[in-house]
């Protein structure tokens, strides 16, 4: 294989003079023209670094997972772009508009006529990159069921239920003690309380000693028509009673009625006793006599059926005031609750014996004890002698009006 002949190198000496300094007459090429300083990174070219240059960690480094923004793109939208941008005067802070191409030439402010240069607006930052990032957890606990609160354990529950459990029969309990302290100091004033007022005294004793005089004389009348017949002598005693007894039986009456109705009203006394104008309280009076015949009723049935067989006149009369006491107060509220004598039954005062049994079975009670006083005194009055039927008949009056006390009370309540 041949060697390629080798370049032939020239002899120093076969060069001419001129040539040797031929380089010298040639011109030197001018200058590289230096690049301006830029204001805008777009003047930058990039191509000149060598990013390998700087090693690895530059190399491989992603700006987008930084998020950081390129103000080169920023400034190379905004350059391209033709859209307006506004700026403010430098003197009077009066907004003004340009157009990108526009910056750096010269304006004026049509406010203040002042002149200045427009200037380079300042870019928008782009928006970031929102990565999704897993949601705290705060370590609250999940709730079973739609919308359900997070249920206390079974245990406090069930304790907190102890806990009201234990609270109500304490209630109860106390309210179990307190009504079942007997009020004395009430008690008292609710039976015997129309015995504070001293007149009750003169109304009641006055009439019953009258009374009195009033059986005495009957007596003596029956004793005189004796001789004639027995009839004769039974006539005669209760003509006796009729006449005279009639007008104080009924001053009575009237009085207890003002205390029934002084009670029902709450009222400490009586502000007027009817009985001293005996004349303005017929119409009371004829309905308490109504009153008591309508009660009167089941019981005289009874004991004229009682008597037929030979039981003796006195159950008779015990079978008669026994429906006195049964009946008087529902006839004599009904009357006072309608307003009329014609209408002796009211519903209401009778659908409240069993709404408030407790107040009609307490005046029963209260009644049936008076009742029975009143049927002794009658007893009394009709065996005893002239002493004994005065000092009962001075009684009779004080057990109308406790009687009538208990149905104000009755009434009140």
């Amino acid at each position: 294989m041949q060697k390629a002949p080798a370049a032939k190198q020239p002899d120093p000496s076969e060069l001419d003079q001129d040539d040797d300094l031929k380089f010298l007459d040639e011109p030197a090429p001018p200058p590289k023209p230096a690049k301006p300083k830029s204001n805008t990174l777009n003047d930058i070219d990039l191509g000149e670094f060598d990013l390998t240059q700087l090693g690895p960690p530059i190399v491989n480094l992603d700006l987008d997972s930084l998020g950081t923004p390129n103000v080169s793109e920023a400034f190379n939208d905004l350059n391209t772009s033709s859209e307006e941008f506004r700026f403010s005067c430098k003197v009077c802070g009066t907004a003004m508009y340009a157009t990108p191409n526009q910056i750096g030439d010269m304006t004026r402010c049509p406010d203040c006529f002042s002149e200045f240069s427009i200037p380079t607006p300042t870019p928008k930052a782009p928006k970031k990159k929102t990565v999704p990032s897993k949601q705290p957890d705060f370590g609250l606990r999940s709730v079973e069921g739609k919308g359900r609160m997070d249920q206390p354990p079974k245990s406090q529950a069930d304790e907190f239920l102890r806990k009201a459990e234990l609270e109500l029969e304490k209630e109860n309990v106390d309210k179990r003690e307190e009504s079942y302290d007997f009020d004395t100091q009430g008690f008292l004033n609710r039976t015997f309380g129309f015995l504070s007022d001293p007149t009750v005294f003169i109304v009641a004793a006055a009439p019953g000693f009258l009374f009195g005089l009033v059986l005495i004389a009957a007596g003596f009348a029956a004793n005189a028509l004796a001789a004639q017949s027995e009839q004769l002598s039974v006539l005669g005693a209760v003509g006796v009673v009729v006449l005279l007894g009639t007008p104080i039986i009924a001053g009575c009456l009237v009085n207890g009625l003002a205390i029934l109705e002084a009670t029902a009203n709450k009222m400490r006394k009586v502000s007027q006793w009817p009985a001293f104008n005996i004349l303005d309280s017929l119409g009371e009076i004829f309905m308490l006599v109504i009153a008591v015949l309508i009660a009167a009723i089941p019981g005289g049935l009874a004991g004229w059926g009682l008597s037929a067989v030979n039981m003796g006149g006195l159950i008779t009369v015990a079978v008669t005031l026994a429906s006195i006491w049964f009946f008087l107060p529902i006839v004599v509220l009904g009357m006072l609750d309608n307003q009329s004598i014609a209408e002796p039954f009211s519903s209401d005062v009778v659908g409240s014996m069993s709404k408030r049994g407790d107040a009609w079975a307490g005046m029963y009670v209260m009644t049936g004890l008076a009742g029975f006083a009143l049927f002794v005194i009658i007893y009394v009055m009709l065996s005893g002698n002239s002493i004994g039927r005065i000092f009962v008949s001075i009684l009779a009056p004080f057990i109308i009006f406790f009687i009538f006390r208990q149905f104000g009370n009755l009434a009140a309540g």
